[in-house]
């Protein structure tokens, strides 16, 4: 799973301290397990991840060098309109990736 956090909390120790004492107590686990476990699952799929404009971002950054060198030389030599081609051929690679 893919997560995109948030910076607005950095360094707030007052924030985070009432956040672990709320939930690092016994009360507070068991209300959490209990909660889970009536959660109904039906359809639920875990290997079925959104495909999210976050995803497709680290996607790309993990894309092979190679594929990206390619990328990179082929917009440089034919300007950003024939990229656009090579581009939508290549996503539906880093679709499957």
């Amino acid at each position: 799973m893919c997560l995109v956090a948030s910076e607005c909390r950095v360094g707030d120790e007052k924030y985070f301290d009432h956040y672990f004492d709320t939930l690092a107590n016994i009360d507070a686990g068991r209300d959490i397990f209990h909660y889970l476990a009536r959660v109904d699952l039906t359809g639920f799929k875990p290997q079925s991840f959104p495909l999210t404009k976050y995803k497709k971002e680290l996607k790309a950054k993990q894309t092979n060098n190679v594929v990206k060198w390619l990328l990179n030389m082929h917009e440089t030599l034919s300007g950003p309109k024939r990229a656009e081609s090579l581009g939508s051929c290549l996503s539906m690679y880093l679709v499957d990736y």
